[in-house]
Order: structure tokens, then sequence, then C-alpha cells
């Protein structure tokens, strides 16, 4: 939804455009979204908070698999390739373990990070897409692991996978031997 409002001032044209988000619920209900809160602090129902994150192929082995962490602790793990366990699966975090996760997205300013780290200084790395949607508002960054990026979103990354406990799934990993990667 856009609000378009205009004004002359001082002879000069002011064209202010206004965007708000809207979500509808199943009963066909328009709402504004709101903010993501400041900090995390101010985060008091975490069911409207979703965090995901998807690990992606480099040229060799490289796990290949997607987390989903809902704010009532439900885990979403889907494995692809080059990981221990093929498929989805379904878990649970506490949710003193969100919230954790929440925290360190707000720590590291995530809202406020560029949406992409791709200027590759090195070749052959996998890429990470974390995302988080906080009461409607969404964020997710794509990060090649060979570009240059903020050590803040590095060590999210890997949080996420500690307190998941994805090693669970992804590890070890041991590849056919003779098997093409390709």
């Amino acid at each position: 939804m856009r609000n378009v409002l205009s004004a002359n001032v001082c002879g000069t044209s002011i064209i202010l455009v206004i965007a708000f988000a809207t979500i509808q619920d199943d009963t066909g209900h328009v709402a504004i979204a709101t903010p993501a809160p400041t900090s995390p602090s101010t985060i008091s129902d975490l069911s409207n908070i979703t965090i995901g994150m998807e690990r992606n192929m480099c040229m060799g082995t490289c796990p290949v698999y997607s987390l989903e962490i809902f704010g009532n602790g439900t885990l979403v793990y889907n494995g692809e390739r080059f990981v221990n366990v093929t498929g989805r699966q379904i878990s649970s975090i506490p949710e003193d373990e969100v919230k954790e996760l929440v925290e360190e997205f707000y720590k590291i300013n995530y809202f406020s990070l560029n949406d992409t780290f791709d200027k590759i200084v090195k070749t052959d790395q996998p890429t990470v897409i974390t995302s988080i949607n906080i009461n409607g508002t969404f964020k997710s960054i794509f990060d090649n692991l060979g570009a240059i990026a903020p050590e803040g979103l590095r060590l999210l990354e890997n949080r996420i996978d500690e307190i998941t406990n994805s090693s669970k799934w992804v590890e070890p990993y041991v590849h056919p031997q003779g098997e093409p990667i390709r």
C-alpha cells in the first residue's frame, strides 16, 4: 500500500511517498506490519519471529542444507547434498536460545548491514544466506564466503549452526569413493 503526498513549499514541489508493508491473514483481513523492534529487549512475543539460514554449494563437497527456526523453538532442517542426513528433519530448541539468536542479530546491527557480500577475493567458496523476520519486518543477507564480510556476520552464521546443533545432520559426511561430485 502506498500513499503519495505532494506539497508546494516556497515554489519547490515536494513529493513524499509513504510505503507500508501489509500482511493478509487467513480470513482476508489486511493489517499494516509493525516495524522490527529497535532492541531485542522489547521483544516479548517470539511467535512472530522466523530465522533462516541456507548453506550452498562450492565446487567441491561443501554441505548444502537449510535451517528454519521459529519463535516457538521449532527447527526445520533440510539436507540436500554432501550432508550425513538428506531430507527434512524437524526438531526443536529452547525458546531462550531463539531469543539468544535474535539478540545476536541485533548485536551485529543485522538490519543495517549490506544485503550482499559478494566481491570475491577467494574463489570456489560456498555461500550462506541468513534471514530474519520479526513481526513482518524481513531482512536477508547473501554472503559469499570467498568475499570480505563483517566478522560478526560470519560469527552469527556459525552461532546458528551451534545453537541448532546442525552438525548432528551435516557431519560426518563421507563422499562415496569413485562417485563423481557433480
